[in-house]
C-alpha cells in the first residue's frame, strides 16, 4: 500500500508540517529555559521531538525510499536550526543537540517498524469505513 492510498493522506501531511513549525518555534523562539526538567533535559527534548516527527511521517510514508529521504531532511533541518541558533544572542548551537536530533530520527524510524507503526494506517481505515 502506498501513502496516497490512505484516505486522509493530505491531512497527515499538514499535521507533519505543523510539527515542523512547532519544532522551529521551540528551537528559535525566546521561550525561556529549554528542555525537560531532568539531567540533559534539552537533549531529551531534541530526541523526543525528532522521534515524534520521524515516526509521524514514517507512519504514513510507507515506502523506504521516502522514509530515508525524509530522515535525511529531518537531520538537515536539525543542522539548519543549530546554524540559525548560532546567529542569535539568546540561543547556542551544540553538536550534542544535532546528535540528539539524529538519534531521535533513527528512533522514530525504528518505532515505525514495530506494530505501533501500523496504528495510523489502522485508524485511517477505521474512519474511512465509518465516516462521521
Amino acid at each position: 500500500m502506498s501513502a496516497e492510498q490512505l484516505h486522509h493522506h493530505r491531512s497527515y501531511l499538514w499535521i507533519g508540517r505543523a510539527l515542523i513549525v512547532v519544532i522551529l518555534v521551540l528551537s528559535l523562539g525566546r521561550l525561556g529555559p529549554a528542555g525537560l526538567p531532568v539531567p540533559n533535559g534539552d537533549k531529551w527534548g531534541h530526541l523526543l521531538a525528532y522521534a515524534a516527527l520521524s515516526f509521524w511521517y514514517a507512519s504514513f510514508i510507507l515506502d523506504w525510499r521516502g522514509r530515508i529521504w525524509r530522515a535525511g531532511a529531518f537531520v538537515a533541518l536539525g543542522a539548519m536550526i543549530e546554524g540559525l541558533q548560532s546567529l542569535t544572542a539568546y540561543r547556542s548551537a551544540e553538536w550534542a543537540d544535532l546528535a540528539a536530533d539524529g538519534a531521535g530520527v533513527a528512533l522514530g524510524l525504528i518505532l515505525a517498524m514495530t506494530p505501533l507503526g501500523q496504528l495510523l494506517t489502522a485508524v485511517d481505515h477505521r474512519f474511512a469505513r465509518h465516516p462521521q
